[in-house]
């Protein structure tokens, strides 16, 4: 399942969050699809032209790798804090 949405919050030393985005991974993934179609024929026809010339280099196996990465995105969590000035703060970043 590809991830739909990641989430970014920021927090002050005091535990507020003073900063708090969900940005919608649907519209990515529509453009990166919309990209992908545009690019396959022209990746067919290379795989092809490269066939021909004795080359067994597929070039629509690496257009693939992306698409699983980011499938496998979801569930990942990254969490940052350090000290900044007078206090500490944290960057929490979920995909979902």
């Amino acid at each position: 399942m590809i991830p739909l949405f990641m989430r970014l919050s920021i927090q002050t030393g005091s535990g507020k969050s003073a900063f708090r985005l969900w940005i919608p991974l649907i519209l990515v993934w529509l453009l990166l699809f919309g990209l992908f179609l545009l690019l396959l024929p022209i990746l067919i026809l290379a795989d092809c032209i490269l066939l021909l010339g004795g080359f067994r280099f597929l070039l629509t196996k690496i257009a693939w790798f992306p698409l699983g990465l980011f499938g496998e995105m979801g569930g990942t969590e990254v969490h940052v804090s350090g000290k900044a000035g007078a206090g500490t703060r944290s960057v929490d970043i979920s995909i979902v």
